[in-house]
């Protein structure tokens, strides 16, 4: 019975089966047949065609001859440095090193590259450019160079102490070579309540609105809020489930940031909000014309949406800080706010508010009203 619940029939008689070939939401395929040993055999077939057309890009650093800079970073360096980091992660260095570092970098011997290397493929950040869609070019940011030369630094710094009592004469001098200073944070900007009622306002009747809901009231990540299906929400307990994230480069049913899952209880007020605003159409709370939003399309409309209502750009994330330092300045418990936001540590979530800025602000209020009732005192006599 178990094995015939994972087949669908068709109106001729077939069934079929999804199977996942990609990451992403359209990385399933349905396999169709006249019975199960059909459809499994198809199945296995498909899975193999796919490994196979994949083979040379899961197999495209072996190319590097052993001792080189390539042949170290992906056989040496990567299974250590991210063997337990997030996919997303993953996916951001392996894009850094084989379209700004490799082709630099590559084939040179490891032990041999110096201070002259790191100034060329420190120039060649430099001349690189980005093409947009409207076809201009931008180049790298400096936040992006300097992530670039720092993951390099650790692979020769790695390099050197693995080399250490082998005997082979590693060249030290690259750590002459300074890398870029990081920007400066943007600052933040410290907005009220008020910002997110405006902003909602400014929202209101349009796909934006529920989800910026749950970014400025709920803190939820933009993955989290476009990842939310109607199974999420328990109206008996009245919690909502963090259970999945959607990304571009993850799969369906991911789960959210740090591996975790989480329960947010929230009041009747909240649920009523929800139910009114969410897709009824979809399996997912938060949908735009029928379909699951985007997290890209969450991240650029967001910010328009600041501008042209005349308010502070923010993007989801920024809105997210918002609601922590909101929840802080209503003296909420900051481990309930930790919980709420996600994090695993404490320190995390402090970064994004002041914690005692509403005492500070009542301690000022109090002084001056302190003085002025002394001044008012020494007038009147």
């Amino acid at each position: 019975m178990k094995e015939e619940r994972k087949y669908t029939k068709l109106p001729d008689g077939r069934i079929y089966r999804w199977v996942r070939v990609a990451p992403g939401p359209k990385g399933r395929k349905s396999v169709k047949g006249w019975s199960p040993e059909e459809v499994e055999e198809k199945i296995a077939e498909l899975l193999l065609a796919t490994a196979e057309s994949e083979a040379p890009s899961l197999n495209r650093f072996d190319y590097y001859a052993p001792g080189t800079f390539g042949n170290f970073t992906f056989n040496v360096y990567c299974p250590r440095t991210y063997a337990d980091a997030e996919q997303t992660t993953i996916d951001l260095y392996d894009g850094y090193l084989r379209h700004h570092v490799l082709p630099v970098l590559g084939d040179i011997p490891i032990h041999t590259i110096g201070y002259e290397d790191m100034i060329r493929l420190e120039a060649s950040l430099v001349n690189h450019r980005y093409k947009n869609p409207d076809g201009s070019a931008k180049p790298l940011s400096k936040k992006t160079s300097r992530e670039i030369l720092m993951r390099v630094r650790e692979i020769l710094n790695l390099y050197g102490l693995i080399s250490k009592g082998t005997g082979v004469q590693v060249r030290e001098d690259w750590r002459v070579h300074k890398v870029p200073v990081p920007p400066k944070k943007k600052k933040r900007e410290e907005v009220g309540v008020d910002y997110s009622l405006k902003l909602l306002a400014a929202a209101s009747g349009t796909w934006l609105e529920g989800p910026l809901f749950c970014a400025m009231f709920l803190a939820l990540r933009r993955g989290e809020i476009c990842g939310m299906k109607t199974s999420a929400l328990d109206r008996k307990k009245l919690r909502i489930r963090i259970t999945e994230q959607r990304h571009p480069k993850l799969k369906d049913g991911a789960l959210p940031k740090g591996q975790k899952t989480r329960d947010i209880p929230v009041p009747e007020e909240v649920f009523a909000a929800i139910e009114r605003l969410r897709d009824k159409s979809s399996i997912y709370v938060w949908a735009k014309d029928g379909k699951p939003i985007p997290p890209d399309s969450l991240s650029h409309e967001v910010p328009d949406l600041c501008e042209r209502s005349g308010l502070a750009r923010k993007t989801p994330h920024e809105l997210r800080a918002l609601a922590a330092t909101n929840l802080l300045g209503i003296s909420a418990n900051p481990v309930a706010v930790m919980e709420i936001l996600g994090h695993a540590e404490l320190d995390t979530s402090l970064i994004y508010f002041d914690p005692r800025a509403s005492e500070k602000r009542n301690a000022f209020r109090e002084l001056l009203s302190g003085v002025e009732t002394q001044t008012v005192g020494d007038t009147t006599g």
